[in-house]
């Protein structure tokens, strides 16, 4: 058996980027011994509540020395690692949805009371099954972030990203609640595996990834009072602020590709027609774009991408009525929009978990008067907010991306969620 292992130094979403190369792709042999373990059914099929598993699928064993070669010098690995695909129960319809873990293998002694936990979720990627992250490079590379640094890692895919149904896009619920399911599947899978845990959870995530895990500190305390959640942590986290998309969508730019997902995910979920919204010709391409491309490559294979051929001036992606009511806010005949731009703003949660977000002062996608113009509002409803803006940051390469390629603020970050994460004897 071999897992197809590829690396590239472009993080979860290559908004900043030209379209990413292919990646080499290099054949790792599975080390055999011990032998992976077979797509096993979890404790209980189907799985009573949210985050149980339904099923899991290991994808081999990696020890240290499997892994150095692939990881830039500067990496300090601490342990190698399993990685397993986990299927599990999310939100309260009980939805499948699956995710990357990453078990310590090849590790020194676990620290007092057992490995942490850290979810990584990934920033904007595609809309439909083409974009799971899940049994991907891209997948292990975000679960291993802090996978290989001492942690259980967990990259969980979105409902709808390799499960039944569309993605959500932008949805704090989806989002926020199966980021906590995820967590919650990781600790079932320790648990199964007789893996120990202390059951400390930190939650991050880039751009989508950070909407994500700020969502899910909105939701913690109602969707998932058993989590001991201690950290929460993004870089050029969405908002979804509606004045300032509205202050994107009459710029021309690849941006535009990232509207033009929201709208029609909107309209998608609600089960409502979208005649009026295309522009000519793009209303011909929009449906079949967004169900089979993503804005990259999983795997970093030469393959069409969302943004290829998507137009990138206003009024080749919305019509002119659409725009009308889009720019100044003025909703009417699309007034679903704008109640997804308020249902899904990122809310203030209290103080009762540490919060920190990372902003590359280079980042066009996520510009920083808007990521602070997020922590503003989020410490006037009450949540204080540690800001690091990074100099000459962009919105791929600050925070919360691969393993294998260090970024600017990948050291000051890691140790951040990790101080939040030792045991009392050690705070």
């Amino acid at each position: 058996m071999h897992l197809w292992w590829s690396w590239s130094a472009c993080g979860p979403a290559g908004d900043d980027a030209p379209s990413p190369q292919p990646a080499p792709t290099i054949a790792v042999p599975v080390p055999t011994t011990p032998t992976p373990a077979p797509t096993t059914p979890g404790p209980t099929t189907p799985a009573p509540g949210p985050g149980s598993l339904v099923e899991t699928q290991s994808l081999g064993f990696f020890s240290r020395a499997d892994i150095e070669p692939f990881v830039d010098p500067a990496v300090e690995l601490v342990n190698g690692y399993e990685i397993v695909i986990v299927t599990y129960l999310t939100g309260p319809e009980l939805e499948l949805a699956t995710a990357t873990v990453t078990l310590p293998y090849d590790a020194p002694a676990p620290p007092a009371g057992g490995w942490p936990i850290v979810v990584n979720a990934h920033g904007t990627i595609g809309l439909d099954d083409p974009c799971r992250l899940s049994g991907t490079v891209s997948g292990t590379g975000l679960a291993a972030l802090f996978g290989g640094r001492g942690a259980i890692g967990v990259a969980p895919d979105y409902p709808g990203l390799g499960s039944p149904g569309l993605h959500r896009y932008l949805d704090g619920q989806s989002e926020g609640t199966s980021t906590l399911d995820a967590a919650r599947a990781a600790i079932a899978l320790a648990d199964l595996r007789a893996v120990p845990t202390d059951r400390r959870v930190a939650l991050v995530g880039l751009s989508q990834g950070g909407h994500a895990v700020l969502w899910a500190g909105a939701l913690r305390a109602e969707w998932a009072p058993e989590l001991d959640v201690r950290a929460i942590a993004a870089s050029g986290p969405a908002s979804l602020f509606e004045e300032q998309w509205r202050s994107g969508v009459t710029v021309g730019g690849p941006h535009l590709i990232q509207h033009a997902m929201l709208v029609w995910s909107l309209f998608r979920t609600a089960g409502v027609d979208d005649a009026g919204v295309w522009a000519r010709g793009w209303a011909d391409l929009v449906d079949d774009r967004m169900t089979t491309r993503c804005t990259w490559s999983p795997s970093f294979l030469a393959e069409p991408l969302l943004g290829d051929d998507a137009p990138t001036e206003p009024d080749g992606v919305f019509s002119a009525g659409f725009l009308a009511e889009y720019a100044p806010g003025a909703w009417d005949r699309f007034a679903l929009v704008g109640d997804g731009f308020a249902a899904n703003r990122v809310r203030a949660f209290g103080d009762t978990v540490p919060v920190a977000i990372w902003q590359g002062e280079a980042d066009t996608t996520v510009l920083p008067w808007m990521t602070e113009a997020l922590v503003d509002e989020l410490r006037a409803g009450g949540t204080p907010v540690e800001l690091h803006l990074v100099p000459g940051g962009t919105h791929v390469d600050t925070a919360f991306g691969f393993l294998a390629t260090p970024e600017l603020a990948t050291d000051e970050s890691v140790a951040w969620v990790f101080s939040h994460l030792r045991p009392p004897a050690e705070e």
